[in-house]
């Protein structure tokens, strides 16, 4: 037999002002089948959990509907909803309150008056569970069904570019510049070095080097590692105007027109 009480409300703390028992509580929020002995006897309480359900009706708020959850980022998920249909509005004083939960069944509970929710700090790659209930001055609702979601892998969030000074390929004996712009709206980045040849040889933005030679000539890697440990790198080719390059080139040219 299968007592059908599911309405969307929690009625259990009406439930227990009639002082139905603690076993038998659960009827007061959902449908049940009574398998053993004990659950039995609560179809005794039916008339007070009936009573509960009509009072309940004109006060307690249905459950949040159509809850969304969207995946901003490998920390971050924004969960929305609709509001209910009963009982929730400014008069009633109605808010929000989300879980959050892991296999570790490790829970966390906020409370809000809007219809949507940054839950942030979260571990990326893992698996996370969440659910919605809407309360007012007089009682709350069921949750909302039990989502499950998944945060993917930490990614750079970053704009990373290599700026050279001067612009043009630099001179044999000459000086240049190479500057690594790192920006991200959400990052800091302590961490930032340049690399060549698999060796880390400036750390920093910036890199000077002068009294070039055709050894310097190559590519220059800048790394950049942000607060989280996720490092962007971009590779720069510094080109060398070498005096024995720009003769074979003048003498090139001149070739070809005589």
């Amino acid at each position: 037999m299968v007592i059908e009480t599911h309405d969307g409300r929690d009625h259990t703390s009406c439930c227990q002002n009639l002082q139905v028992p603690e076993n038998c509580l659960g009827f007061c929020k959902g449908h049940l089948v009574p398998t053993t002995g004990i659950q039995a006897l609560c179809l005794n309480y039916i008339p007070r959990y009936v009573q509960c359900f009509v009072n309940g009706t004109m006060y307690l708020p249905t459950p949040p509907e159509s809850v969304m959850v969207k995946v901003v980022n490998g920390t971050t998920v924004l969960l929305t909803w609709e509001p209910p249909t009963s009982n929730c509005d400014v008069l009633t004083g109605c808010h929000y309150v989300v879980s959050l939960w892991n296999f570790e069944k490790n829970m966390t509970r906020n409370k809000t008056r809007e219809t949507k929710f940054l839950l942030t700090g979260l571990k990326s790659q893992a698996v996370y569970f969440v659910a919605v209930m809407a309360v007012n001055k007089y009682g709350k609702s069921i949750s909302s069904g039990e989502m499950k979601f998944v945060t993917p892998p930490l990614v750079a969030d970053v704009d990373i570019s290599v700026s050279q000074t001067p612009s043009y390929p630099p001179s044999q004996h000459g000086e240049v510049e190479l500057f690594c712009n790192v920006y991200s709206a959400e990052r800091t980045f302590p961490f930032v070095y340049w690399i060549r040849n698999n060796k880390i040889i400036r750390k920093g933005r910036q890199l000077k080097m002068s009294g070039l030679s055709e050894r310097d000539e190559g590519n220059y890697t800048c790394s950049a590692k942000d607060d989280r440990g996720i490092v962007s790198n971009i590779t720069h080719f510094l080109r060398i105007m070498c005096m024995y390059t720009y003769l074979h080139r003048v003498c090139k040219s001149f070739c070809m027109h005589y």
